[in-house]
């Protein structure tokens, strides 16, 4: 008869403080944020209690050794054993505690220092009580089941405040000078003086942070409403060349007064963030503007791990940047500062405000003068005035004469679509006939073997991947247009001319490589036909928008799925306190979502974009000419390149530097596995690309074509993508194909994305939905 026994279940301890150290925390220099934000916090709480005092944070870092001194309000201790040592526990989340605006409430900052340090000894006296406690625990000898941490009663000394005091060692090859910069960007802007090796790193104002620009333009106002969400004490300043610079003081939000600041600058694209003065994460927002700078709002949460803002977070940063442009647009529209700046030409064309385009200059023939929308309006009450909005020259002079000036529609876009539709809705003109027309149709019954293929597949794609029925035929084109496209007709009507050098090299494929036909047709919609139908298209209209919205959304809630946020970490070890799963099982959910956010590239991993979408670089010669006579807005919304019969194991794809670029890109980064699963079809919509980089993180905004919604997808390296922050707006360039979804990377900062050989890029990858007020609202 065999014998039962029992053996004790063993949980490796020193691994779940790696998980809760390591992978919480983006970088072992955590330990220093984490120390200083709880002594500010402690600062911030003693402050409450209206007593005055001198407060100081004092910070000594060595390579073994790295201490933080606060006169806070320092902990009991009850606070020691109850929260601080408490993984999933704040002794901050109460009412007293969130009115001094203190910045951490999550409870497991303490497990920061297990990071690289071996001791952590405390000592702290507590401003209510008075009682005073040294406290003491080793990483080695930490455990779960037994007692393991030291508290010892001390005699009071009269001064509150706390010390902790981390043995790092000499393994851990801690760079001092690092370290005090990695702080010191944490702590430059709080009003409490913060020393390191005895320089004080802060008490920055806000103000010094973006320049403020030459004025030519100025408006101050005070109590400002911005939407519903927001008021603030504004002034704002426009210099001459196309640039803005704006400073928000006394922010209120959600009807909450706070000390909340923002100054913003045009171009400048990379938003710093802060609570309470505290540095919490760099983030990117959708910003017609490329606005950046300096945001600190009581209202942001930072995640566990402090390198992000939680979901909600982001979109109030989201909703506070979108009515911060809208009061520019309204206020540059007054000043000619309009006539120059081309992101408020976007603005207005984007949220359909062309009444603002008064101040706008547009070209007057015969004499190449200029004159003001405003003046066209009030002129055309009279008379009726010609307009043109082509480039022939004879056809100008043809029309334009002293008695009856010509006005000329702007070629470049926006300026362009801001006069046609300013001329629209509020003139009186007349339109010259110069629109593209069929001179001569082809007639069917001479079309060629070719010709008739690449017809059917045309009009198959436009019906099957975007739902707008399409007659395709051929002709010859005037203005050597290689097609021509009338979308007033049912179904639309599209016609292609055969003689144009496009077309020609096209027809050719039939009969030389017909299976790249297929492609070579999907690529000649997608770029030359899509931008002219983009409007027909069911997904650019709200309702369409709104069902394809519902369909991604089904599986899951809104909730950023790459579990970067550490809120799912919080909730796990929450779990684990109230006693509903196992240490053990804390530890091994933990390590699954950690791994969840990782993406590792390695040079096994890099291919060439030829080895999976050579047709398409092919394509691209080809049709590069006739994209630039049709006249498509480079930055508009465009498809995807789709190869669903593809397949690939690549994370990376490189185009060679003596090779020709695809939409002048050389380099384009795959999807996580997890975002591709979870939100690829939003890459089957047609969209536009926006990029903005700074320190270690690039984030990308993808917009949805109905202007409706957007993604967001952010990238956290271990190096620096630039010595500068930066961003813009780029051409939309995502290939699909039936396993991976890429991205492209703008060639200033393609390098970041390369392994040397042998070596590793590391990236945390987060990625959210946004929505823009209106849908947050409905919904």
């Amino acid at each position: 008869m065999t014998q039962l026994s029992h053996i004790p279940f063993h949980v490796d301890m020193s691994r779940v403080i790696d998980l809760l150290a390591k992978q919480i925390y983006q970088t072992p220099l955590a330990l220093l944020r984490e120390n200083a934000q709880n002594a500010y916090d402690a600062i911030l709480v003693r402050r409450q209690f209206g007593t005055p005092f001198e407060a100081e944070i004092v910070v000594d870092v060595a390579p073994t050794m790295i201490s933080v001194k606060d006169n806070g309000v320092g902990m009991t201790l009850e606070d020691l054993s109850q929260h601080y040592w408490r993984a999933g526990s704040s002794g901050k989340n109460t009412a007293e505690a969130r009115a001094a605006g203190v910045v951490g409430t999550f409870g497991i900052g303490a497990m920061a220092n297990f990071g690289i340090a071996d001791e952590l000894v405390l000592v702290t006296e507590s401003a209510v009580t008075g009682a005073r406690t040294r406290s003491r625990a080793g990483k080695a000898t930490l455990s779960a089941t037994q007692e393991c941490i030291e508290l010892q009663s001390e005699p009071s000394t009269g001064c509150p405040g706390t010390t902790i005091v981390a043995t790092i060692p000499p393994s851990a090859n801690l760079n001092v000078q690092a370290a005090i910069a990695y702080l010191r960007e944490c702590v430059e802007f709080l009003d409490v003086p913060v020393l390191v090796n005895g320089v004080l790193v802060s008490q920055r104002q806000f103000s010094d942070s973006t320049a403020r620009p030459p004025q030519e333009w100025a408006f101050s106002e005070t109590g400002v409403s911005l939407g519903q969400q927001f008021t603030a004490d504004i002034e704002m300043i426009l210099p001459k060349v196309p640039d803005v610079w704006v400073q928000l003081a006394n922010i209120t939000c959600r009807g909450v007064a706070g000390d909340g600041t923002a100054i913003l600058r045009q171009g400048a694209h990379h938003l710093r963030t802060f609570r309470s003065r505290f540095a919490l994460a760099g983030a990117a927002v959708r910003s017609v503007y490329g606005l950046g700078g300096v945001i600190n709002l009581r209202a942001f949460e930072p995640t566990a791990g402090r390198e992000a803002l939680t979901t909600e977070s982001l979109q109030l940063l989201q909703d506070l940047v979108s009515e911060v442009e809208a009061y520019i647009s309204i206020k540059m529209a007054s000043t000619p500062a309009a006539d120059q700046n081309t992101c408020f030409m976007e603005w207005v064309q984007q949220n359909n405000k062309h009444d603002l385009c008064g101040l706008l200059k547009m070209r007057v023939e015969p004499h190449g003068e200029s004159i003001l929308l405003q003046d066209v309006r009030t002129r055309t009450q009279d008379v009726t005035m010609s307009c043109f909005d082509g480039t022939d020259p004879q056809l100008i002079e043809q029309y334009a004469s002293e008695e009856h000036p010509l006005l000329v529609v702007a070629t470049r876009q926006p300026r362009r679509r801001c006069e046609q539709a300013y001329l629209s809705a509020f003139c009186r003109v007349t339109k010259v006939v110069n629109t593209p027309q069929v001179v001569s149709p082809k007639p069917q019954k001479d079309w060629t073997l070719a010709e008739s293929g690449f017809a059917f597949r045309m009009g198959s794609i436009l019906e099957t991947d975007y739902f707008v029925p399409a007659a395709v035929s051929f002709g010859t084109i005037s203005h050597r247009l290689p097609l021509f496209v009338d979308t007033s007709q049912r179904p639309v009507e599209v016609v292609l001319d055969p003689a144009g050098s496009t077309l020609s090299a096209i027809l050719k494929l039939y009969d030389t490589d017909y299976a790249a036909l297929t492609g070579m047709a999907k690529d000649f919609v997608r770029t030359l036909v899509f931008p002219k139908i983009s409007d027909l298209v069911p997904s650019s209209t709200r309702q369409g928008a709104e069902a394809f919205l519902k369909a991604i959304r089904r599986p899951r809630e809104v909730f950023e799925y790459e579990k970067a946020d550490l809120g799912s970490f919080s909730e796990i070890w929450s779990k684990y306190l109230q006693g509903e799963i196992t240490l053990g099982q804390a530890a091994e959910q933990s390590a699954e979502v950690a791994r969840a956010s990782i993406q590792v590239l390695e040079p096994s991993g890099a291919g060439r974009v030829a080895s999976v979408v050579q047709d398409v670089l092919d394509n691209e010669k080809i049709m590069e000419n006739a994209e630039s006579k049709a006249g498509n807005d480079a930055l508009g919304p465009l498809p995807a390149i789709t190869r669903l019969d593809r397949e690939s194991t690549c994370k990376l794809l490189t185009i060679g530097e003596n090779e020709t670029p695809l939409k002048g890109y050389r380099c384009f980064i795959a999807l996580s596995n997890r975002v591709r699963e979870e939100r690829g079809d939003f890459f089957l919509q047609p969209h536009r690309t926006e990029i903005v980089w700074g320190g270690q993180k690039a984030f990308y905004i993808f917009q949805h074509h109905s202007g409706e919604f957007g993604l967001y997808y952010e990238l956290q390296g271990s190096e620096v993508f630039a010595g500068t922050p930066g961003g813009k707006a780029i051409p939309t360039c995502t290939i699909v194909v039936k396993n991976q979804v890429y991205i492209p990377v703008p060639d200033d900062i393609r390098l970041q994305f390369i392994p040397t050989e042998g070596g590793k890029k590391r990236f945390e990858i987060r990625c959210e939905l946004l929505y823009p007020e209106a849908i947050r609202k409905k919904e």
